[in-house]
């Protein structure tokens, strides 16, 4: 396959390592993804097959929630429960972290230009009760024990939700360390702290819109510190739950930058829920478009499109992708796979051991809306027989730079093209060959052909008329500006466009093939209105 006419452009891309193969979680739960799309039950520390193995060696992690850290290859170099940490071979190393671990968060993350070295940011306190959050610091090699360089170590002092999530910065190097407060005078702040090569911790304080509900029983301030709180693969938005909230559970969105560290505006709030007093997990499907939440005790998983403009249209979105059993269940938090894929865990409480598992249910489809996301609550069994229980916890998983916005576009001209400029380069073009051209744009919002497109159009209908086997396919994309939903359906009328033309032309309709992608596959950052102009194409696939 040759491309014919070629687009060039350099983007300048900060390489993330790959997620972990292994996820250890619950009571002494776990999954392998190391062998394709499909993970399989991990059965304790010799069972890594799909046997039952041997049952009197189990994996040690103890707690609901855990994380856990990879290589650059997706090789499980440590992971913790919040209490002890484990190498890749089991082994513990030689600190007690000093962690609320009920359902609280647990972050790991690598110090920037420190070689082995990273962080675990865990939260201090007992049972839901958070009273500040601690980082201690790890050596980590391959096939080498963890080193202790320092442990407990205060990071932030006072009420703090359980809620908590790692982002990268834009810098392309360092991180931001995200907390919501959860005290009286704190309980609409967001927190988050720098994390550098220094280790000086600089903290951004910013304002949130939703106040966490306050209860005064004998004297006694009770406030809501349960929630998960996530990022999206973009890094510029930050959704958190708010569970067990007295009278309004909720879900709310905000704006983040990642260079600032400031939460810039809130996006929105979701409380269209059957249950309000039970919000639980909360995650992004992996294009951003969608946001999946669970109800925990009233087992239910919701998806909303978040692609709206405004709130009041988001909340109305809601579809309801499973409504309970009246099996005990509970929903728990949301996690995304290696394979892109989310997984929700279904603890069954004291009716498990009827059942003979605990679930872990799959969204196959997550960037899909309704049915057509394929929902399997009873995906994966974890079986109760072999005293693996799951709790509300899947790990939670560091997160990588994948892309940094910087970007250097050259100059094109008709001597760097590979270029149809009359009847023989034209024939060139053939079955396997994709043609993108970078006079063949559109205005901003626009389906209309230019000029320059169909001086274009002009020369591939040639192509089509001497070969008459040849067949197209037409792909229209556009940039990321205005709502998601709009830009799909722009791609695919440009797509469409480009198609009525030939078949004005006299090509049969049978020859062609249309289909719009949005702005879901830029060939540039979007950064730049040069950038954003690229985006708004149309390919040419020869087949």
């Amino acid at each position: 396959m040759k491309l014919i006419m070629l687009f060039i452009h350099l983007g300048l891309f900060a390489i993330g390592q790959s997620s972990p193969n292994k996820w250890y979680f619950g009571y002494q739960s776990g999954l392998n993804f190391s062998q394709g799309d499909n993970p399989y039950v991990i059965r304790g520390q010799t069972g890594e097959t799909k046997q039952k193995g041997i049952q009197n060696e189990w994996m040690t992690v103890e707690n609901e929630l855990s994380t856990v850290m990879s290589d650059d290859e997706g090789r499980v170099l440590f992971y913790s429960d919040g209490s002890l940490i484990w190498d890749n071979h089991y082994h513990e190393a030689e600190v007690l972290l000093q962690s609320s671990n009920s359902h609280a968060q647990i972050l790991s993350v690598k110090i920037p230009n420190k070689d082995d070295e990273y962080l675990l940011i865990h939260p201090r306190g007992s049972g839901n009760n958070v009273t500040g959050w601690d980082f201690t610091q790890i050596t980590a090699e391959k096939n080498e024990r963890i080193n202790v360089i320092q442990s407990n170590k205060a990071l932030l002092v006072g009420n703090y939700m359980q809620a908590a999530t790692i982002v990268p910065h834009c810098n392309g190097k360092d991180y931001w360390a995200v907390f919501h407060g959860a005290g009286l005078k704190s309980r609409q702040l967001y927190e988050s702290v720098l994390i550098d090569s220094s280790l000086t911790f600089k903290k951004v304080v910013s304002n949130g819109t939703y106040a966490l509900s306050v209860t005064k029983v004998k004297n006694r301030f009770l406030y809501s510190s349960i929630g998960i709180m996530n990022v999206n693969h973009k890094h510029n938005q930050l959704a958190t739950t708010f569970f067990k909230n007295g009278k309004l559970g909720i879900c709310e969105i905000v704006n983040f930058n990642n260079k600032t560290g400031s939460v810039d505006a809130t996006f929105a709030k979701i409380n269209n829920f059957s249950d309000p007093d039970d919000v639980y997990g909360v995650a992004f499907s992996p294009n951003d478009s969608l946001l999946y939440i669970t109800e925990c005790e009233g087992e239910k998983l919701n998806q909303y499109e978040i692609y709206y403009q405004y709130e009041s249209q988001i909340n109305a979105s809601r579809k309801l992708l499973h409504h309970g059993h009246q099996t005990n269940a509970r929903f728990g938090q949301i996690q995304e796979g290696p394979n892109k894929r989310l997984y929700i865990p279904m603890d069954f409480q004291g009716r498990a051991y009827e059942l003979g598992c605990n679930f872990i249910g799959e969204i196959e489809f997550p960037n899909h809306l309704g049915k057509k996301a394929k929902w399997r609550p009873e995906q994966i069994c974890i079986p109760v027989e072999y005293k693996m229980h799951l709790g509300l916890g899947l790990p939670s998983l560091p997160i990588y730079h994948i892309e940094c916005p910087q970007e250097k576009i050259i100059s094109i001209s008709t001597d760097t093209i590979v270029g149809i400029t009359g009847y023989e380069s034209v024939m060139k073009f053939s079955t396997g060959d994709t043609i993108i051209h970078p006079n063949f744009t559109f205005e901003s919002n626009s389906i209309e052909l230019t000029d320059s497109a169909k001086i274009i159009l002009k020369e591939i209908l040639l192509v089509l008329q001497s070969n008459p086997v040849l067949k197209l396919k037409i792909h229209g994309h556009t940039d990321n500006v205005g709502d998601f939903r709009e830009n799909l359906a722009l791609s695919e009328n440009r797509a469409l466009s480009v198609k009525n033309y030939f078949i004005s032309k006299g090509i049969t309709a049978v020859r062609l093939e249309s289909k719009g992608y949005g702005e879901t596959r830029p060939l540039s950052p979007n950064n730049s209105e040069v950038s954003r102009a690229l985006n708004r194409r149309v390919e040419f696939i020869g087949e």
